[in-house]
């Protein structure tokens, strides 16, 4: 039974932030805030709102909080960690994928205002919005509740996802091939996109490694990131044969 809470908002969807909420495992003290936080700027402006009543303001809040969050927890817990260590681990754990994967498992898609309806975007389309809602959902708990709470479910929502980085370290091929490409040829190398095939829900990267302006080795991908990192794998095959 949802218990609900006095506010301004219909019924109904007072009743699905109290369900996200307690996906959440916290409750947030102002549930408008959690409403505004899944209020995508299409909406605001269909419905002639004020443009405060979107999103877009609790992101820039979330962003800047998950970031400080993430990078106090990997120098807390990895304190051999040279500095390039843990911005790898930072990018790749606070990327568009990861916000992404996170509003996958919250099911957003169900909670998240837009207009049209977000199930109508473009697959792209609805990977950024959840990506974003993600990011304005912790920035209402900041506002809402302070840093204490809002730290715990960053770490709640994160913290599996830094161990498994963490545990495939050993599969960060870029990181590997800058290393090398300093020490054997004294530059970084560089990562040129050949081709971008398929149509926008399904595209395919195909990139190419060139160092000194020689190519050594192509990867493919859903992402450029993928492409990137199976371009440098097949590049660092190939210095090896080489040398």
């Amino acid at each position: 039974m949802i218990f609900l809470r006095r506010t301004n908002l219909p019924k109904d969807r007072e009743e699905k932030l109290i369900e996200l909420e307690n996906k959440l495992g916290i409750k947030i003290k102002d549930l408008e805030l959690l409403h505004i936080a899944t209020t995508h700027k299409s909406y605001v402006r269909r419905s002639n709102l004020p443009p405060t009543m979107s999103n877009e303001r609790l992101e820039f809040v979330g962003d800047s909080f998950i970031s400080m969050v993430i990078s106090r927890y990997l120098y807390s817990s990895f304190p051999n960690a040279s500095e390039g260590e843990l911005s790898s681990i930072k990018s790749d754990v606070v990327s568009r994928k990861v916000m992404y994967d996170i509003s996958e498992e919250l099911n957003l898609i169900n909670y998240i205002l837009s207009f049209p309806p977000i199930k109508k975007y473009s697959d792209r389309g609805i990977r950024t919005i959840l990506s974003n809602t993600v990011e304005s959902i912790i920035g209402a708990y900041l506002i809402a509740n302070g840093i204490n709470d809002s730290e715990k479910i960053v770490l709640n929502l994160f913290e599996d996802i830094i161990k498994k980085r963490i545990k495939e370290g050993t599969n960060d091929y870029k990181s590997k091939l800058q290393n090398i490409a300093i020490r054997l040829f004294g530059v970084y190398p560089r990562y040129d996109v050949k081709e971008i095939v398929g149509p926008d829900h399904a595209r395919e990267y195909i990139i190419e490694v060139k160092i000194k302006d020689k190519g050594f080795g192509i990867g493919k991908g859903k992402s450029k990131k993928d492409a990137e990192q199976e371009a440098a794998k097949e590049t660092l095959k190939n210095i090896e044969i080489e040398l």
